[in-house]
């Protein structure tokens, strides 16, 4: 009986120390730039969660990490293990690239102490730096909402002054118009709707979701589409029908064409930009964005360079240009 409880004690104590393995996945990195060119002596990260830590605001959660480097094909093999099936990875920053963000992996199906798909292949595209380039650059702040204290109007906004066309603020042209309505009927049924339409034909908004934690620095691709752009978009929060109601979505993004000019049909000059994130801000008369806009008429390229910013009178937090990056190699 003695041996029964001194094997229940090692067991015990064993899980206490945390000698129990977790299981192990083994994943097989491809890395290439976006010309599907291999990548070698590239350092790749992997992460596999080990346990959550209680302390302040929920505790945190606690990760185990492995590297290695890329051989002569871009090739890579890790193997480590996670309590739950959670990964993470990422590459070295390189400064060719723009930086890859860590991104999330979850596998759910284990076998003989191993995760499925045991040997995961896992394709890293970087994406490889062309002619950045200087923009209009901001992300809208809330101290702007005092200026909009205003229903159911039509009110200008000039992304290259980066404010409200006057008397509402220092804008001089109307890349597009913000309208609000609120209806109001009570506090289970309401709807808030933001309404930017554009002034000149072929102006407009082209949708791109990309997840947020599958976007890399540049985030959408380096030139903006030519055709596709729709002149009217709407935003709305609000609960009807016992129903919520949200229509921004955080994986949102958006290429923009503004101040378009055509002569027989054809566009002989224009603007192009991106804006990174949703546009939301109808329940709160606040045009919520971030965006880039290229300072060259007719011109696509939509890779930013972020050593300095057009618009000059911005503060720190809203000039998106200067930011630190969360991509946090080593854990």
């Amino acid at each position: 009986m003695n041996w029964l409880r001194l094997a229940l004690a090692l067991v015990v104590v064993g899980v206490m120390n945390g000698c129990v393995a977790d299981p192990v996945g083994r994943f097989t990195f491809s890395v290439k730039d976006d010309e599907g060119t291999a990548l070698p002596d590239i350092k790749v990260c992997i992460a596999g969660h080990k346990g959550w830590v209680p302390g302040p605001s929920f505790g945190r959660d606690e990760f185990r990490s492995k590297e290695g480097v890329t051989d002569t094909n871009g090739m890579l093999t890790l193997e480590i293990a996670s309590d739950q099936g959670h990964f993470e990875y990422t590459v070295q920053r390189l400064p060719d690239y723009y930086d890859f963000y860590a991104r999330d992996l979850y596998l759910t199906e284990k076998k003989n102490d191993q995760w499925m798909p045991w040997d995961r292949k896992i394709e890293i595209i970087m994406a490889k730096k062309g002619k950045p380039i200087v923009m209009y650059a901001k992300k809208t702040s809330a101290d702007e909402k005092s200026k909009l204290n205003y229903n159911n109007i039509n009110v200008g906004y000039d992304l290259m002054i980066g404010d409200w066309i006057d008397p509402y603020g220092k804008g001089k042209v109307a890349d597009f118009f913000v309208k609000f309505e609120h209806d109001i009927i009570s506090e289970n049924d309401y709807l808030h709707t933001m309404t930017i339409r554009f002034p000149n034909d072929g102006d407009g908004l082209i949708l791109q979701p990309v997840p947020i934690r599958e976007r890399n620095d540049l985030v959408l691709s380096r030139f903006a589409p030519e055709n596709g752009y729709q002149s009217l978009y709407i935003e709305q929060q609000g609960v009807k029908n016992n129903k919520s109601i949200y229509t921004a979505i955080e994986n949102d993004n958006f290429f923009i064409r503004t101040r378009t000019v055509k002569k027989d049909g054809k566009i002989i000059s224009c603007n192009y930009g991106k804006i990174i994130g949703c546009i939301e801000g109808s329940n709160s008369n606040f045009l919520c964005m971030r965006y880039f806009l290229n300072p060259n008429q007719n011109d696509r390229n939509l890779e930013v360079d972020r050593s300095d910013n057009l618009i000059k009178h911005l503060t720190e937090l809203q000039s998106p240009v200067r930011y630190k990056n969360y991509n946090d190699y080593a854990r």
